[in-house]
């Protein structure tokens, strides 16, 4: 080739060049023997030879392109700039998971909707170097072409477990989605995702997304039916059914989770709040504040309280149901 068309291997580092280059080398190799059977008279057997030889080029190196890029895709991003890049990344996903390890923020405890808890230091730990060092690789095309899935998985998780313990539930979501398409198969993280989407309150779409998200949990997680965390999952699967105003599934689906749930603990909680809701929104009041009464937590009540105009707009204004909610508020106060 002459200098102005020439490709330089060293130049050829990530997996978009190497396309490029395929494509280039494609058209140039492709144009010689096309113009070269044009010219060619003898032997006659010659020109065809090369005009078969120029249509079995693209599919030939497009696969041996496409063969790089997937199999040997460590191979071909192991020089020692991407190998760096990939270090850097690897040490600040490290050292934001001691963070949010350190923080206490657990990606399947923590993260709630109506009675929820946030942990406060999340915030801080995504504006921290490491969060913004790692939200710059994802959105750099040069650096993200060096990282591979399970890198891209991991820092994204992180991301996503510092901003949604900091109330970024929108970022957060966008964050599990992103850890997600690397990593298809964490239940942990459907679940995560669903609890973002959830806590967006984004009106039905949002909510849809959710269900669509817990439901792949629900079938991934290698969980029995009893132990808790498939229990709580179960319970915010009807509460966003609830959302939806699906309160004859919601309530089935309760009424039968309820049966696993522990008396006492958080998921037994969670789901006498979504039954009074549904109770609620289908006029029964009296089985409503039954379940509304089975909570122990107060945070529960205040809920109850935050959801006065949609939840238990049934409710509002009955004497039982403001002194219940107002008794839980005063509790909160002296705590």
């Amino acid at each position: 080739m002459s200098d102005g068309q020439r490709i330089d291997p060293e130049k050829v580092g990530s997996p978009f060049q190497l396309l490029a280059a395929a494509l280039v080398f494609i058209v140039l190799l492709d144009g010689s023997f096309l113009s070269a059977a044009a010219v060619i008279s003898e032997p006659r057997w010659a020109s065809g030879v090369l005009v078969i030889a120029s249509v079995l080029n693209v599919p030939v190196l497009l696969f041996g392109t496409f063969v790089l890029q997937t199999r040997f895709r460590d191979e071909l991003l192991g020089d020692e700039h991407y190998v760096r890049l990939r270090q850097e990344v690897q040490w600040s996903t490290l050292q934001l998971k001691r963070s949010n390890d350190a923080a206490g923020i657990d990606l399947l405890a923590d993260f709630r909707f109506e009675a929820q808890r946030n942990v406060e230091a999340g915030k801080d730990l995504y504006l921290s170097r490491y969060g913004r060092e790692l939200e710059r690789a994802l959105d750099d095309p040069r650096r993200r072409d060096a990282l591979d899935g399970d890198t891209i998985a991991s820092a994204s998780l992180e991301l996503g477990r510092a901003s949604a313990a900091g109330g970024d539930w929108v970022v957060a979501a966008k964050y599990f989605e992103t850890s997600l398409k690397a990593d298809p198969e964490a239940w942990g993280s459907w679940f995560a995702l669903a609890t973002a989407l959830a806590n967006t309150r984004g009106g039905d779409d949002a909510n849809r997304r959710a269900l669509e998200a817990i439901d792949e949990a629900l079938a991934l997680a290698p969980l029995p039916v009893h132990d808790p965390m498939f229990v709580r999952m179960q319970s915010y699967r009807a509460a966003l059914l609830k959302r939806l105003g699906k309160t004859g599934q919601a309530l089935t689906q309760l009424l039968a989770t309820r049966e696993y749930a522990v008396e006492g603990t958080y998921e037994a909680d969670d789901i006498a709040y979504n039954l009074a809701c549904v109770y609620a929104m289908r006029d029964e009041g009296e089985k409503a504040m039954a379940e509304l009464r089975r909570a122990r937590d107060d945070r529960f009540l205040i809920a109850a309280s935050a959801h006065r105009h949609d939840y238990f707009a049934s409710l509002t204004g009955s004497a039982a149901f403001e002194a219940l909610i107002g008794d839980a508020m005063t509790r909160a106060d002296h705590a």
